[in-house]
């Protein structure tokens, strides 16, 4: 996104990059990773699914350490920042934190952990069509 927003024939010219959709805090933490990955070397491929919920089994120390210390709140921040400045390996790092908070839970736990009223949400028939259309991501 940054590329493609920023004029290459400008020389070295200072141009403004518009991000509407990202505040100055969560700007600084992107930052904060590109720099470090561009200082020590790219983030490797984080192997998918996670095997369990502990990040820090899937990604290096500092990866582990930057996700890791990150509220939910601002966790969400930083995906769909990643996400609209097309930053893939923060992108892939903050999904798989993400993911790793529903590994290995139950859907009441699932329901606590994000705050979902899900008996509000499907009559036991709705439940029981949107299970059957979606059983094969059941063994993934």
């Amino acid at each position: 996104m940054v590329n493609t927003a920023v004029d290459q024939d400008a020389g070295d010219e200072v141009q403004e990059v518009p991000l509407p959709m990202v505040t100055g805090s969560i700007l600084a933490k992107v930052l904060e990773f590109c720099t470090y990955h561009h200082e020590n070397g790219p983030m490797p491929d984080i192997q998918k699914p996670l095997q369990n919920d502990n990040i820090s089994e899937a990604v290096p120390e500092w990866d582990a350490n930057y996700v890791n210390t990150l509220e939910q709140p601002v966790l969400l921040e930083l995906i769909l920042a990643a996400n609209y400045m097309d930053v893939e390996p923060l992108l892939d790092l903050t999904c798989a934190k993400f993911a790793s908070f529903m590994v290995g839970k139950s859907k009441e736990e699932l329901n606590a952990l994000f705050e979902i009223d899900y008996d509000s949400l499907f009559t036991p028939e709705e439940e029981q069509r949107v299970r059957e259309e979606n059983r094969w991501c059941e063994n993934v």
